[in-house]
């Protein structure tokens, strides 16, 4: 175990025997990087094999790099769940990082706060305690309910970033949600896409909070960009090369209804969406086909407007703004 983070190597033990590789690309996120030259000395030792630390960002299991052929025979990814529907050219091991919470610090304040039924959902460093909170809050007579999510899930619970299915498949029927994993990008995404209350149970402030969301702020926000769209006469449509965010058939059908309209488009490749080299090309606006939290949770970031598909096709008039939704994996994703 390293800061609290427990690796277990033994999840990919079968899968390095049958590859058997001479040398590997180490994946880490940002926030495990310092741990980067204890996990790299353990996996050459156990499998024998040299280990090459990829310096890129490291965004998820939707982010398997394309390496040159030669250059190594596997790549490790640490800390994310397997996307079961995205495969990559060069073979991907997934090793798991588990972070193990204290229940029992947190029973009290979830009994207080929150009403059954109740939604249990996770990221992927607490999903192996998922049944143990689910246990713990049955013996205090509260129910709990978890949804089955998508093939881009790992388990039952498992939320990610861009697919919320798991949530959504159970939202009808539950109160309010729990998020095992602290900090908001998780829980924001998972009230956009339920409309329900989000409670974080969050292990670095040990308590339980709601999520506080100013809905009509953001409405607000998303409407403007709307009109925005509207009143573009060029625009870019985002495509990225990352082999779980690719959406080009969705970025085609896209193009056609701006030209359809009468307006200039183009298709714009990108392997990570940066402010300064979209504002080079100069459009009106932008379309992103890319990563669903891009144009939601870093909109201040960009000099330009970033819109979603739903926000360009309202724009047109081809989706009436009742049916507004938050984009997801779902929308336009061909397995």
């Amino acid at each position: 175990m390293t800061g609290g983070i427990e690796i277990d190597y033994d999840v990919i033990d079968d899968d390095m025997r049958r590859l058997k590789p001479e040398r590997v690309i180490l994946q880490l996120p940002s926030g495990m990087r310092r741990m980067a030259l204890d996990v790299s000395e353990r996996i050459s030792r156990r499998y024998g094999c040299d280990v090459v630390l990829s310096g890129d960002a490291c965004f998820g299991a939707c982010d398997i790099p394309s390496i040159p052929h030669g250059i190594a025979d596997a790549i490790i990814q640490v800390g994310h769940s397997e996307m079961p529907s995205v495969r990559s050219e060069l073979p991907a091991v997934f090793l798991p990082a588990r972070i193990t919470l204290h229940l029992d610090t947190y029973l009290d304040s979830i009994a207080q706060s929150m009403v059954s039924p109740i939604g249990i959902i996770a990221t992927s460093q607490h999903l192996h305690q998922i049944g143990k909170l689910r246990e713990a809050l049955s013996r205090r007579g509260i129910e709990t309910l978890v949804g089955d999510g998508s093939t881009r899930t790992s388990c039952p619970g498992h939320v990610l970033g861009c697919d919320y299915s798991s949530a959504k498949s159970i939202a009808s029927s539950v109160s309010s949600f729990l998020l095992l994993g602290g900090g908001r990008f998780h829980a924001i995404g998972a009230r956009l896409a339920t409309g329900k209350r989000v409670f974080i149970l969050d292990p670095e402030m040990k308590t339980v909070y709601e999520l506080e969301v100013d809905d009509e702020s953001l409405l607000r926000r998303r409407h403007a960009v709307i009109e925005k769209l509207a009143d573009s006469k060029t625009i870019g449509v985002i495509v990225s090369t990352k082999i779980g965010q690719m959406r080009m058939k969705l970025a085609e059908e896209l193009l056609a209804e701006i030209r359809s309209a009468g307006r200039t488009g183009q298709l714009l490749l990108v392997d990570e969406l940066l402010p300064e080299r979209l504002r080079e090309f100069g459009f009106d606006s932008y379309v992103s086909t890319a990563c669903p939290r891009l144009a939601l949770d870093d909109s201040d970031r960009f000099y330009d407007i970033l819109g979603t598909p739903i926000e360009l096709l309202i724009s047109l008039d081809k989706i009436d703004w009742s049916d507004y939704r938050f984009d997801d994996w779902s929308f336009g994703w061909k397995e």
